[in-house]
């Protein structure tokens, strides 16, 4: 049994299995990366992707146990274009404070616009930080049918 999960120097940053409390023989492992690397592996064509040997660094037996393979590159995807951001350094924390700031009536929402960096969770957060800061709406009274009138109740 492999670990769930786990962090490297390698050109692939995690490693992970998704499958890991799902009963059965057969399992998926996953990686990441992110930055120049990331360039560096998406310029590969996909079937070299797969077979990009740096797992093996980790789990040396893992050709031996491996049936098939995908790779998703978010930066050839049309819809997501790198799927977060990736500062370059010192930019968090020249660009923090300031760029979760709202512009007037225009707020700025996103995982790069939270502590949570690259994950779901700060998408979240900063959707709600911008719901959170607006003034409650009034309700407008509700109409009645002609000819009702309201309790004094």
């Amino acid at each position: 049994m492999l670990p769930g999960s786990a962090t490297t120097d390698l050109p692939i940053k995690h490693i992970f299995e998704p499958t890991v409390t799902q009963p059965g023989p057969w399992a998926i492992l996953a990686c990441d990366t992110a930055g120049i690397q990331a360039r560096r592996i998406t310029a590969m064509k996909a079937g070299d992707r797969v077979g990009f040997a740096e797992m093996e660094h980790v789990y040396p037996d893992l050709r031996r146990h491996f049936e098939r393979g995908a790779s998703k590159c978010w930066d050839e995807d049309e819809w997501a274009w790198g799927a977060y951001v990736w500062f370059r350094p010192g930019q968090v924390c020249s660009l923090g404070r300031s760029i979760a700031k709202p512009e007037g009536r225009v707020h700025f929402a996103g995982e790069h616009t939270s502590p949570w960096i690259g994950w779901m969770q700060g998408a979240l957060q900063s959707g709600l930080r911008g719901r959170s800061s607006r003034r409650p709406r009034e309700r407008p009274p509700a109409r009645l049918p002609q000819g009702r009138q309201r309790s004094g109740i």
